[in-house]
């Protein structure tokens, strides 16, 4: 199976490219950074591009990615978050039609009916759009995300913790809002099980059913390197609720099997 991935120089984007191009014909693209020789540049919000680019590679499937994924840049820049977020959506759903493909979109737990941030309103947005695609689609919604990817630099929350380790900042992470967080990994693991077996039109959850902070996740993260940071009490959002399980069973980790798994990735990479 022939497969695009936009974005996939970002964070979640370039992990998504990896995992799967080990089972898969893969190509991606990329817009300002090219973390893969063989990837592509796209401008997601260039409709022409868009549709020519689909023209020429002619995925089956297209898992799109690509994203202003920061709530903070999505705030301070709101007309940039509807043109990526949304606009850029709108022209990935329009040549995945006219070459019949299928996409899996990525979006976010921070989706609602009225969502509080211009990131959930424009990946609601998105949500709303994406059910155009003709040949079918997947959603899949994400927490606050943790695992290697290949784009360890970007400002991510697992990059930082990696700073924490080589360098001892920061050296205090929010104990104030609990959510249930998605390990990076299972993201790709999710995408595959959809492929093989067929499924569509679903809207999922990629999430640990367990409630854990920033400090708390850190702190587990940490712990085997010699790390120890600060709780600090500055965060809004006080809690979340676990989400509904999905209708069908994902493979999803445990937290313990999370925070196993990523010391493992941390010390394979080099990174400690």
């Amino acid at each position: 199976m022939k497969i695009l991935v936009t974005g996939a120089s970002g964070y979640v984007g370039a992990s998504i490219f990896t995992n799967l191009s080990k089972y898969y014909d893969l190509i991606g693209t990329f817009q300002k950074t090219k973390l893969f020789e063989e990837l592509l540049e796209l401008d997601i919000t260039n409709k022409k591009a868009v549709i020519q680019t689909f023209l020429t590679v002619r995925p089956e499937l297209i898992i799109h990615a690509a994203a202003i994924p920061s709530r903070k840049v999505c705030e301070e820049y709101p007309k940039n978050a509807l043109v990526v977020n949304f606009e850029g959506t709108k022209n990935v759903v329009v040549a995945a039609n006219s070459i019949n493909s299928r996409v899996i979109y990525v979006s976010t737990l921070g989706v609602k009916e009225d969502p509080p941030t211009q990131y959930g309103k424009t990946k609601l947005m998105g949500e709303r759009y994406i059910r155009k695609v003709r040949a079918g689609y997947n959603i899949l919604r994400l927490s606050m995300t943790f695992g290697y990817s290949p784009n360890f630099s970007n400002d991510r929350p697992f990059n930082r913790i990696i700073k924490t380790i080589q360098t001892g900042q920061p050296s205090s992470y929010d104990n104030t809002w609990k959510f249930a967080p998605t390990y990076l990994r299972d993201i790709s693991t999710a995408i595959q099980m959809l492929i093989e077996k067929e499924i569509q039109s679903r809207i999922l959850t990629v999430a640990i059913p367990e409630l854990k902070s920033t400090f708390e996740i850190a702190s587990d993260i940490l712990r085997p390197f010699g790390r120890t940071v600060r709780p600090e009490n500055n965060c809004k959002e006080k809690l979340d609720e676990i989400p509904e399980p999905n209708d069908i069973q994902l493979p999803i980790s445990s937290y313990q099997t999370m925070i196993h798994a990523i010391t493992s990735e941390i010390r394979h990479n080099h990174l400690a």
